[in-house]
């Protein structure tokens, strides 16, 4: 799990993930949290929680940005299976065990964002990606971006050091990836919900250069990949 200014709602969030999924692991089991150089007082939240969570903090002091923050937290995971969460708060951790079923039968398994609730524009661009990539990679139709996953450890031993062409869009890279190497994938439906902050950190206004970076992105993947 990935922190990043969530002063307000990690502790509950880190309760809710630890009671609901952790404590009901198999023996050494570990739950890492990567703090992303947070100033807003997540970071002391976290460290407050450490001992009693049996938590595993990675504390980076400066702000990397998602793309590395993620990177490096599912790079420093061992066991064999792993599971990844954002940490905002928006999906329910009873969910994992929907993708647990799954998971002796796939090497990735992908939450399914249903009941989405956010803002209109953005589930609209959100159906639009999910079709663009299927497309343009020719492969089946996914929820591509969804920060919900499980994936064994081989997978991302051999997967994750490839990804760089598309920081914006790491989850969708990554599965792209997978997919074009053969590995077996599949989406589990979870619930999604909605938080206000998200208007703020993308706008309308950043969509046309945002898409525009991505585009050019999409297609230097595509020709490596060809």
């Amino acid at each position: 799990m990935v922190a990043y200014t969530e002063v307000d709602i990690i502790e509950k969030v880190l309760r809710h993930y630890h009671d609901e999924i952790f404590m009901r692991a198999p023996r050494g089991s570990e739950f890492i949290v990567y703090l992303d150089g947070s100033n807003d007082g997540t970071a002391e939240v976290v460290a407050g929680l450490k001992k009693e969570f049996n938590l595993t903090v990675i504390d980076c002091k400066v702000n990397k940005g998602y793309f590395i923050a993620a990177k490096t937290a599912l790079s420093n995971a061992r066991n064999e299976i792993v599971f990844f969460s954002d940490s905002s708060g928006k999906h329910n951790p009873q969910d994992f065990w929907v993708l647990a079923e799954l998971i002796d039968d796939f090497d990735v398994v992908n939450g399914l964002r249903i009941g989405r609730t956010d803002i209109f524009y953005r589930r609209l661009l959100s159906f639009f990606h999910r079709f663009f990539v299927s497309i343009l990679f020719m492969m089946p139709l996914h929820d591509y971006n969804s920060g919900f996953k499980l994936i064994r450890k081989k997978v991302l031993d051999d997967v994750l050091p490839e990804c760089s062409t598309l920081p914006v869009t790491f989850s969708t890279e990554f599965l792209i990836r997978a997919y074009a190497k053969g590995y077996k994938i599949a989406d589990a439906p979870v619930s999604f919900s909605h938080r206000n902050t998200e208007e703020r950190q993308f706008t309308l206004k950043k969509i046309p250069s945002v898409l525009w970076r991505q585009i050019k992105a999409y297609a230097k993947l595509r020709l490596e990949l060809i």
